[in-house]
């Protein structure tokens, strides 16, 4: 099956992704009724509304923004165009903000200027049982000398250092970079890479400070032997069974010596 933009984000995609892994990080019986089964709708939140806009607007074109997004008073499911495409007024004045906010930084430019690749859809085949093979999209990459560069776009309500790394172990961002280096390692055949997230803060008073983090690659790395002993997981998996607690094993918390 060839990925393209129309059946990328559709349940016709056979190919593990990010979010995938995320919702079988989360539960068996709850990955195989959302994506084998697919019993389970996807959760569209604000959130990841306004995301989506900012990154069609900085990664592809604000033509294509405004050709996509609907500007409502109020929101309609029963609307010709879909809910996650109608952005009412508030959120729309928030995605301009911070878009405006992004535009106006030497990073952004320097992406641009240097021609970044933006947006291609990455797949790599597979034979994971039920699924294709692997894919992912970075929203920019270059590759220069022996070293493949990925930035991803993120919004986020902080753009705190600390704060920030927590975030991206919550939101499996970590394992998204191990995702796209796999991918465009295969692609090119080397071994080398940068990943970085430009992220703008969103915040309540517009400021949107822009900030730009380099991933460790170290966390990187052990990300991707995960990727790998998940995708034999699920590979094998027949019984997608819930998660069992047992008081056989317990997990111990509290240890002051672990961050």
């Amino acid at each position: 099956m060839k990925l393209t933009k129309d059946n990328y984000f559709t349940k016709d995609n056979k190919y593990i992704s990010n979010s995938k892994i995320k919702d079988w990080l989360k539960d068996k019986e709850f990955f195989y009724k959302k994506h084998i089964e697919k019993s389970i709708k996807e959760d569209i939140s604000d959130a990841l509304v306004i995301g989506s806009a900012v990154d069609m607007w900085l990664t592809e074109s604000k033509e294509k923004f405004e050709d996509t997004y609907l500007v409502v008073s109020r929101r309609n499911k029963k609307s010709d165009t879909p809910w996650r495409y109608q952005l009412p007024n508030s959120m729309y004045d928030k995605v301009v903000n911070l878009c405006e906010r992004v535009e106006k930084t030497d990073a952004y430019k320097e992406i641009v200027e240097d021609k970044y690749v933006s947006q291609e859809i990455l797949q790599l085949d597979l034979d994971l049982g039920y699924f294709s093979g692997v894919c992912g999209i970075p929203d920019w990459y270059s590759t220069q000398d022996d070293v493949i560069y990925i930035i991803d776009l993120k919004t986020s309500k902080t753009i705190d250092p600390t704060r920030y790394h927590y975030h991206c172990i919550d939101f499996g961002y970590y394992t998204q970079q191990a995702i796209y280096q796999i991918l465009l390692g295969k692609k090119y055949n080397k071994d080398k890479f940068s990943s970085k997230h430009l992220v703008v803060e969103k915040d309540p008073d517009n400021i949107n400070q822009v900030e730009i983090f380099q991933l460790n690659q170290d966390r990187i790395d052990a990300e991707k032997e995960r990727v790998y002993e998940i995708l034999e997981e699920l590979k094998n998996e027949k019984d997608f069974a819930p998660k069992q607690a047992t008081l056989k094993e317990p997990i111990e918390i509290g240890d002051y010596g672990i961050i």
